[in-house]
């Protein structure tokens, strides 16, 4: 019989205890594979606590790559080191395990059996060549499969000559400001999307920041805004969660119009999941808005493809000081961008998305609604993206209602860290749940988890 050691003492959960001895053990081949753990049954008598805690604690182990089971043969440590997740991915930062992670970076990771075809494909063109110099600004194919399917999808008419192509969109942006001039001052809505303004930060100093409130940006706050740039997320507002209206749209465009652009970054668009109006850069015909996006959501995290739409006034301007610019982004990446587009599996992967972060949307919702503390929960409007933004309506702490869903396992963020200069629009007590990486079970016990948590602290 395996022997484990615990301290019921420790203000540690026993739960979690018993997952970092038992990965430990895994992880210094202690407990080698095939070795059979306890039954959940047996520890729990062994060490004199609940079954639900050892059924915790295993869940935990089989969510991580350490432990199978099955009916008949129990719990068994796993061969497969390649699936089990080090110690130190498993703790965070408030040194509690994670067991449900709501992070905003989740993704669904599935290589379509087509994406699979098209990637050979694309590898054997780039091989059945000589080597040959690249264009500076993206592969053509690419640049004229980006238009494709952006006139598809969102109305938006360009041509190829219009489109830049990089590596990612920070990049592209800090490249976009050096040709704009960093003598302009631009402006970013706060809260703020934080991995473009921490990036951005290094090549200007001329930064605004613009308060919103939940359902976007307001008139009367564009009239006080002196900026020559303007930075928006019309499609899925990045930490809010808000889509502009076309009136809102229109405000922004009237803002433009005295010799100021708007930078349209298309984050979420592809999952917007109800009718939207046109894109700005659409409805200004291009003028003064400048569009970018990515495919890191809509393809793979993995794919360092991302594109600039320029107005043709900033095409001179980026010909002219940016003649050597160079995209960084691999061929073979490009021609599998291109290929995916062209041969339809793009829009296929896109509509098999749709729908699924439109379920798990709907279930995790549905699990607030359904709680017995649903009642302090009011979820923002959410028509679109891989997360939601959520309020908690009670006397708590955002302090201790972060702490207390960490000590449960729990992890997501909080409107707080995006703030990059004071505002009375927002409340403080907004928290993001992204569900894009989860499964529809694992959505359901960790919305259960995080709201029992918030129910104890709040004395309900």
């Amino acid at each position: 019989m395996i022997v484990f050691n615990f301290d019921k003492n420790s203000p540690e959960p026993m739960y979690i205890q018993i997952f970092n001895k038992i990965s430990k053990q895994i992880d210094f081949d202690n407990l080698t594979y095939g070795t059979k753990l306890p039954s959940q049954r047996e520890l729990a008598k062994q060490l004199g606590i609940s079954v639900n805690t050892i059924i915790h604690a295993y869940d935990m182990l089989k969510q991580h790559g350490y432990i199978n089971s099955s009916d008949r043969s129990g719990h068994i440590v796993c061969k497969d080191s390649d699936n089990i997740k080090p110690i130190s991915e498993v703790i965070w930062h408030t040194d509690h395990a994670s067991v449900y992670n709501f992070s905003v970076n989740g993704v669904d990771l599935t290589m379509t059996s087509n994406f699979k075809k098209t990637l050979r494909y694309s590898m054997n063109l780039f091989i059945d060549r000589d080597f040959k110099f690249p264009y500076y600004t993206g592969d053509y194919e690419l640049r004229k499969s980006i238009c494709s399917m952006l006139y598809k999808t969102q109305s938006i008419c360009c041509s190829p000559t219009q489109i830049i192509i990089g590596s990612s969109v920070e990049l592209l942006l800090d490249s976009l400001i050096r040709v704009m001039g960093h003598d302009l001052t631009y402006a970013f809505e706060n809260p703020v999307y934080y991995k473009i303004i921490d990036f951005i930060r290094l090549g200007t100093s001329k930064i605004e920041f613009v308060n919103v409130c939940e359902n976007g940006i307001l008139k009367e706050s564009l009239s006080e805004l002196e900026a020559d740039v303007l930075f928006l997320m019309p499609f899925h507002q990045f930490p809010l969660g808000v889509t502009m209206s076309f009136a809102q749209k229109s405000d922004v465009i009237g803002w433009a119009k005295e010799g100021r652009y708007i930078i349209e970054f298309g984050y979420d668009m592809e999952f917007v999941h109800t009718n939207q109006s046109e894109p700005i850069f659409s409805i200004s015909q291009g003028n003064n808005v400048i569009f970018m996006g990515d495919f890191k959501k809509s393809i793979s995290p993995e794919i360092n493809v991302a594109y600039l739409v320029l107005p043709v006034s900033i095409v001179k301007l980026w010909s002219k000081k940016y003649y050597y610019y160079h995209t960084f982004t691999s061929e073979i990446e490009q021609k599998f961008v291109a290929e995916v587009i062209k041969n339809g599996s793009y829009y296929q992967n896109i509509k098999r998305l749709s729908k699924l972060y439109l379920k798990k949307q709907q279930t995790l919702i549905s699990c607030i609604r359904e709680h017995r503390a649903g009642k302090m929960i009011r979820v923002l409007r959410c028509y679109s993206g891989t997360f939601v933004t959520i309020e908690a309506l009670t006397d708590c702490s955002v302090e201790t209602l972060m702490d207390v869903a960490a000590k449960a396992g729990i992890k997501f963020l909080n409107i707080a860290a995006f703030f990059k200069k004071t505002s009375e629009m927002l409340s403080k007590k907004l928290f993001i749940l992204g569900f894009g990486g989860l499964e529809e079970k694992e959505i359901e016990e960790g919305i259960k988890l995080l709201l029992d948590s918030w129910m104890i602290a709040a004395n309900l």
